[in-house]
């Protein structure tokens, strides 16, 4: 399942295309949506909830905590409000520098 925010149609389409792909070639059952709305965690939360989804995974833009506590963030709200697991997938990092939490 998959939902975007800001990008053109024709962007969109060709994320689907992509991510659909990705998934016929690991074997995975999928659903992709396209979903405009000013409140994305519910809207893939519901999704998920409807579809009977037995994870969600979805990307982080790497904002930072500052920004997420005046602005929320889609996948903190998804990992508090949907009792299935959510993978949330970091950003490659540019530098090539490797930093992980201790």
């Amino acid at each position: 399942m998959a939902a975007f925010g800001g990008e053109s149609d024709k962007e969109v389409k060709e994320l689907l295309e992509v991510f659909g792909t990705k998934c016929k070639q690991h074997g995975l059952k999928f659903k992709l949506y396209k979903e405009e709305s000013n409140r994305p965690g519910e809207v893939i939360c519901k999704l998920a909830a409807d579809e009977k989804a037995q994870f969600i995974i979805m990307g982080s833009r790497g904002v930072g905590t500052l920004r997420r506590t005046f602005l929320g963030s889609v996948s903190d709200y998804c990992v508090h409000h949907t009792h299935i697991p959510v993978v949330v997938v970091p950003p490659p990092n540019r530098h090539g520098d490797h930093h992980h939490a201790s």
